[in-house]
């Protein structure tokens, strides 16, 4: 995991290196419309020239910058390689880590597959709708327990009472291991608790750990 994170790190540093050499260069693209004073021309090139172009690189960038209250480096490499990928699948990603979180009472390998097959599933999930997102939140709670939120849409039909049992998938072809395989992991900590809902084609996974 920590590998993974310095791998997608390293990536990522490289593009903004790249984009900050480009910057002296991008702007004196912009100099003529400055000259002219034709802003509706600028405007336009801004949007389809340098944000549809480095969009990606500056939402990358952003990731690093929403997950830097994460203090516990094998979660937050996880979160990391994951959520790039889903910025890759052209997914908006929104995160919320209100505060410093440096433990959290679970063991980490336990607590990052868990996470990784959320987080897999919400990709999986919101990728075949027409504006894909996923939200992430972890935060304390007033009784110093820590809440983790993953929001995703969808367009598949779900049974929210199937949903845990072995096999059940959605998709055709697919065996539907992973929200067994978190049931059984949950089985270990009577101290973590997790609800699932959904609210107007918006699947809620919330997990308080104690």
């Amino acid at each position: 995991m920590f590998s993974e994170y310095m791998s997608s790190l390293n990536e990522i540093n490289i593009e903004m290196q790249k984009f900050r050499h480009d910057y002296k260069n991008i702007l004196i693209t912009m100099e003529r419309y400055i000259d002219n004073k034709d802003l509706d021309g600028l405007k336009k090139y801004f949007k389809e020239k340098i944000i549809n172009t480095e969009k990606n690189t500056l939402l990358k960038n952003s990731l690093i910058h929403d997950l830097g209250n994460l203090e516990l480096m094998e979660l937050k490499g996880l979160l990391l390689t994951k959520l790039l990928t889903a910025v890759e699948k052209k997914i908006d990603i929104q995160i919320e880590i209100p505060e410093k979180i440096d433990s959290i009472n679970m063991d980490i390998i336990d607590l990052s597959r868990m996470i990784g097959i959320l987080i897999d599933n919400a990709i999986e999930a919101s990728i075949e709708c027409e504006n894909p997102f996923i939200n992430l939140a972890i935060m304390k709670t007033n009784d110093n327990s820590v809440l983790m939120i993953i929001e995703n849409n969808f367009t598949n039909t779900l049974d929210i009472h199937q949903l845990y049992k072995n096999h059940y998938s959605t998709k055709k072809g697919k065996r539907g291991y992973g929200l067994n395989n978190v049931k059984d992991i949950l089985n270990n900590y009577p101290n973590v608790l997790m609800n699932t809902s959904i609210e107007e084609n918006i699947f809620i996974q919330e997990i308080e750990i104690r």
